[in-house]
């Protein structure tokens, strides 16, 4: 299990210190294929650049590209930092049914904020 811990932790981070990842990126392959498709945003689409602009101290712009943006990145940075410390041995890790029960609440709560946050967006930007 350390391994899918260790990529748990490694993957999001890698993801977050690319330069590519403020839009170089989306530029490159295209952005979203749900706007290119259909012409309007995905339930996750700004989250990574509101991802970036909280990691350079931009809260406005962070909750502009997408309102749940900030809470998501927080939620993942606990989980995040839960699995570095347990990789690290410094906290004990949870047992493996009680460490699944965990994550599923974490999955449905950022599912519950991608949904919120996606209908915040349509809210905003049809007044």
């Amino acid at each position: 299990m350390l391994w899918l811990h260790g990529l748990m932790v490694a993957v999001p981070a890698a993801m977050l210190l690319s330069p590519d990842v403020a839009g170089g990126a989306a530029r490159r392959w295209g952005g979203c294929l749900c706007h290119r498709l259909f012409g309007w945003d995905c339930p996750a689409c700004g989250v990574t650049r509101s991802a970036v602009a909280v990691l350079r101290g931009h809260w406005g712009e962070a909750f502009a590209w997408h309102p749940a943006g900030p809470l998501l990145f927080g939620l993942t940075a606990i989980i995040a930092a839960y699995l570095a410390l347990a990789l690290a041995g410094v906290v004990p890790g949870m047992p493996w049914s009680r460490e699944a029960a965990a994550y599923r609440r974490a999955e449905g709560l950022a599912l519950a904020l991608l949904a919120a946050g996606w209908a915040g967006k349509i809210f905003t930007n049809s007044n």
